[in-house]
Formats: C-alpha cells, sequence, structure tokens
C-alpha cells in the first residue's frame, strides 16, 4: 500500500511539473492616439488576447489640435473600459499644453501595488517607468511600461542602468519590462540589461508602420527576467498603420506550472 502511495505521489508531482502555463504580453506605444480611435486602438489589442499591455505616449484629457477627437478624454479609464482590463497610468511629464501624457498598463490580473518612478532625465523631457504588480497562476510578476529619452544617448544610458536596478531590487518571480527604448544602436539596450532576456524576434526592427519608414529600426522591446525557466513560444511584430506609428510587439511565455516556497 505505502509503495502505491509512492507511486501516485510522483506521478502527481510529475503531471504537475510537466504542465505549463502561458502568459500573453504587449506593447504598444499609442502615438498619442492621434492616428485613430480609442476605441478602434482597443479593438486591436483585443484582436490578440494578451493578459497585460504596456502603453506608451498615453495622454490623459489632452488638447492637441491635431487629434480633435481624443480631445479631453480619458484615456486609460476609456481602454480599461473598452478592453475590461484593470489600468493604470503613470504620468512622465506635464505637457505644456496642459495635460498629463505618460505610460500605463492594462491587464487581466488585479493589482496588488503599483508605482510610478521618474528616470534620470538631466534638465531634458523627463520619462518615466510605471511598474504594477500582479499575481498570476500563484506567479507573482512585476510588469514595468517605459518610454525612454531620444535625444541623447548618455541619458538612456543613464535610464537603463537606473530602470535595471529598480527592477531588480523588487520582489517578484517573473519580471517583464516592456516599451519604447528609443535606442536603435546594436546590442546597446541588451548589454545594459545585462542578464534579461529579449522575447521578440531576433534582429526585427519595430519602428515605423508607416510605408515610408517601414521597420527602419529597433526601438521596442520586451524583456524578461525570471526565477523559473521561460520559454517564448511565440513572439510577433504587427504593423498596423492605421493604429499607431509604431509596430505593437507581442510575446508568449511559457513556464512550469508550479507553486514557488515563498
Amino acid at each position: 500500500m505505502r509503495k502505491t502511495l509512492s507511486f501516485i505521489a510522483l506521478v502527481f508531482f510529475t503531471l504537475t511539473i510537466g504542465a505549463q502555463d502561458r502568459f500573453r504580453i504587449m506593447s504598444l506605444n499609442m502615438d498619442q492616439g492621434q492616428d485613430n480611435t480609442l476605441d478602434s486602438i482597443a479593438c486591436f489589442i483585443l484582436k490578440y488576447n494578451p493578459d497585460v499591455v504596456g502603453l506608451q505616449e498615453m495622454d490623459m484629457y489632452p488638447n492637441r489640435s491635431y487629434a480633435e477627437h481624443e480631445k479631453g478624454r480619458n484615456f486609460i479609464a476609456e481602454m480599461s473600459e473598452f478592453t475590461s482590463m484593470y489600468g493604470i497610468f503613470g504620468r512622465a511629464w506635464r505637457h505644456t499644453g496642459g495635460w498629463d501624457y505618460g505610460n500605463a498598463v492594462l491587464s487581466k490580473n488585479t493589482f496588488v501595488k503599483t508605482e510610478n518612478i521618474i528616470l534620470p532625465h538631466f534638465g531634458l523631457e523627463t520619462r518615466g517607468v510605471i511598474m504594477s504588480f500582479f499575481d498570476f497562476k500563484d506567479k507573482r510578476i512585476c510588469f514595468a511600461s517605459t518610454h525612454l529619452n531620444y535625444e541623447n544617448k548618455d541619458i538612456r544610458e543613464a535610464q537603463i542602468k537606473y530602470l535595471k536596478e529598480v527592477l531588480e531590487r523588487q520582489e517578484a518571480d517573473i519580471k517583464i519590462v516592456c516599451g519604447d527604448f528609443n535606442s536603435n544602436e546594436k546590442g546597446f539596450v541588451l548589454s545594459l540589461m545585462d542578464g534579461w532576456q529579449d522575447a521578440l524576434p531576433k534582429n526585427e526592427n519595430t519602428f515605423s508602420s508607416k510605408e515610408n519608414f517601414y521597420k527602419k529600426m529597433k526601438l521596442d522591446y520586451i524583456l524578461y527576467k525570471s526565477v523559473l525557466p521561460i520559454k517564448v513560444i511565440n513572439a510577433d511584430i504587427i504593423c498596423d498603420p492605421s493604429i499607431t506609428d509604431h509596430c505593437a510587439c507581442f510575446a508568449e511565455l511559457e513556464f512550469p506550472n508550479i507553486s514557488i516556497p515563498k
């Protein structure tokens, strides 16, 4: 009888270890929502059924003369409603026109906590990272969305180093950061994010979705670091100029369905 119970326990343990969870991620630079309506952008997101979305270049109550259809709207509230996902917004800076501009996260899972951090900017336009924490299949995930400086490589370097430092001191089983790193220098981002993995197809550019500059540069990333072995089972760069000038980044991660001792 004891041998039978031991065998059953071994089979159960093997099946548990063999089971896998899948987690779907999207990163999208919205281009301030000027290229299409918020509900159209939401429909684009829902088409790929992500568990979490990192958004960049998001406005709050804007008054852009070239985007009258978005005037005075609460972007994150509407995107959250359109997608039926939980949403948070992190202000990077106050636009000279009087509205907020920054990053956001949409998630199917409720947030345990969130934090918005301003990155080093040395007197130039401020940039930030919005961090969210939630539980997915008993795993604590730290998910961040960011948009880095485009004017100066030294500032980008300082921002990436600070970003890595902030992320690596967070307590989470899986850490993911996505967004527009504004760096087309080959190997620059990954050399500074040492120990992190790039979930996107190798050497595939993400900017722009527009015909006259189609996929000329790799600016956008989905990077991850985990205490669990992770496999990227699906990744894609999705370019739709009717939605935004950046290509959307999509990745599906697979990891063992096991409980991690806390």
